[in-house]
């Protein structure tokens, strides 16, 4: 059960709980309450926690521009 996804598997979700739990803790400046969890089996998804990253959260950016379709050319036909 859990192992459906190919790439997830229920260890590597118990894994990365574990070593996201010692993270959150450590920024807390509290020691790890995992200490056999020492690193992140979906490395991948750093990418999407990298606030330096050129990728950004889709719901927390903000839209700086905006595209009209030129197949509307400003009216509406039904």
């Amino acid at each position: 059960m859990g192992d459906r996804i190919p790439g997830l598997s229920g260890k590597t979700t118990e894994d990365y709980t574990r070593w996201l739990a010692n993270n959150r803790l450590a920024m807390l400046g509290i020691g790890p309450l995992y200490p056999d969890a020492v690193t992140n089996p979906y490395k991948h998804l750093d990418r999407l926690q990298d606030p330096n990253s050129d990728k950004g959260n889709f719901f927390e950016t903000t839209v700086v521009n905006y595209t009209q379709s030129s197949s509307m050319n400003g009216s509406w036909d039904f």
